[in-house]
């Protein structure tokens, strides 16, 4: 509860308000039919830009993490999963360019710097869980079975 209280008093701090409404220099875009300028200066709200940076940092962090107990396996499942992300990833990006137009594409663009990120996720951990069933599966075989060949080979 003092976490949540604090992280609110400094969100709701002049100092961090001031820093979200940001100057910086932009490039503006053509199509504008009010203002003439290519190149100014905005005031704008950075939270937003924050936000995606921080999207993007973490799920990074995620994605290129080591496991505690990385061994050959885990390695071969990455490999397989940054394979089918790849081929997934372009899927999308054809399907998005040949059926959505106009405004509609700005979130998928925006949707795009992320999804990479979450197809891997997705895909990676998906394949992780099979593959230590199967591993998990095989040894309770082998622990079970184990004592019915030890009597056979034993008569």
């Amino acid at each position: 509860m003092i976490g949540v209280w604090t992280f609110k008093k400094i969100l709701l701090s002049r100092p961090f308000i001031k820093i979200l409404k940001y100057e910086y220099f932009k490039m503006k875009d053509r199509n504008s039919l009010i203002e003439t300028k290519i190149f100014a200066i905005f005031k704008t709200n950075v939270a937003e830009k924050l936000i995606l940076l921080l999207f993007i940092a973490g799920f990074f962090m995620l994605s290129f993490s080591k496991e505690k107990n990385e061994n050959h396996c885990l390695r071969a499942v990455r490999i397989q999963a940054v394979n089918q992300t790849i081929l997934v990833y372009i899927f999308w990006q054809i399907f998005s360019v040949m059926f959505v137009f106009g405004n509609g594409f700005i979130p998928i663009l925006v949707l795009n710097i992320i999804l990479p990120f979450i197809i891997y996720l997705v895909i990676f951990y998906s394949k992780k869980y099979k593959t230590l069933e199967s591993r998990r599966l095989r040894r309770l075989q082998h622990r079970l079975l184990k004592p019915l060949v030890d009597l056979k080979n034993n008569q």
